[in-house]
């Protein structure tokens, strides 16, 4: 299983229920699940709150899923998230990105962002656009698209990948994204302008090359990779734009957690595919591995390569 320990941040509007219909395909084979929402200190009463989870928990476990439920209270929202997955050592955590509760500040606000950019395992996050109203609804993620950078910081991400694609049992796409040529950013004389050309050229071609080497790499392990592409433009718009099935499409990226390191794929970049896609994203963030921390990634078993 790719992961073991999921908790949910939901609120008190049904705005914050569009993760759990992906909770059915991740959580499958065995992973338990907690549903948990923040309250204000000043809100001594938390039985509706209760009720609501306790509904949310019975119908999971119906339909055979393990889950449980607390409600916690706090004035920092993201800052309890991010501790009580640390503290009972979760190794994903996965919420929608929009509610009108105590989390209604999320992605349009603080509350998601903060904890995409503090938490030091990964998140699951699904936005407002992609999420789905009924439980019964069980949205069938087919593929994984995996941005890369050409980085080893954004090559953390890629255990996690070949988990997902083995338990999920689906293809991975690779992509990676480089800036197209700009005239006006330089001198219109024909011999600057066919060296740059040369040097884009030229990096499309590395980053095939790069991608196509990652790709040996995951079908060595016997993951399906369907393809590898290099794209051109804007990180962000050109990897959303990639994705033909979005609600049926898992993004997976690194971002830089607490390293502060910002390059393509990290920072900013994650956050705004988050905000954009219309599908779930998986984000890494690079803290998972820093100095002296072990990694929550279960233990490998070996595979046959396909």
């Amino acid at each position: 299983m790719p992961v073991e320990k999921i908790l949910v941040p939901l609120d008190d509007s049904g705005n914050s229920e569009g993760i759990i219909p992906y909770l059915f395909q991740i959580a499958s084979n065995g992973g338990a699940i907690m549903l948990v929402t923040v309250k204000s200190l000043a809100d001594s009463d938390d039985s509706a709150s209760s009720l609501k989870l306790a509904s949310i928990s019975c119908y999971l476990e119906s339909e055979g899923l393990e889950c449980d439920f607390r409600v916690v209270q706090g004035e920092d929202p993201a800052q309890m998230i991010t501790d009580l997955a640390d503290q009972l050592d979760y190794n994903l955590i996965a919420m929608s990105t929009r509610g009108k509760g105590p989390l209604s500040r999320a992605i349009t606000g603080s509350v998601t962002q903060e904890v995409l950019r503090t938490t030091t395992i990964p998140l699951l996050a699904i936005t407002p656009s992609g999420r789905v109203s009924h439980f019964p609804h069980n949205p069938d993620i087919s593929m994984i698209t995996v941005g890369l950078d050409g980085s080893s910081l954004s090559e953390l991400s890629l255990p996690y990948v070949e988990e997902f694609a083995h338990e999920l049992d689906v293809p991975v796409r690779l992509v990676q994204a480089v800036q197209p040529l700009i005239p006006g950013h330089m001198d219109f004389h024909a011999n600057s302008y066919f060296a740059e050309e040369r040097l884009r050229v030229t990096e499309k071609e590395m980053a095939a090359a790069y991608l196509a080497g990652i790709a040996s790499n995951l079908r060595h392990a016997g993951v399906e990779v369907a393809c590898h592409s290099v794209l051109e433009g804007n990180t962000t718009r050109s990897l959303i734009d990639s994705v033909e099935y979005p609600e049926r499409n898992l993004f997976v990226i690194t971002t830089h957690g607490r390293s502060g390191v910002d390059r393509l794929l990290m920072g900013s970049t994650a956050e705004s595919i988050v905000r954009e896609s219309q599908g779930p994203v998986l984000v890494v963030p690079s803290a998972v591995y820093r100095e002296g921390y072990t990694p929550r990634v279960p233990s490998k078993t070996t595979r046959a390569t396909k």
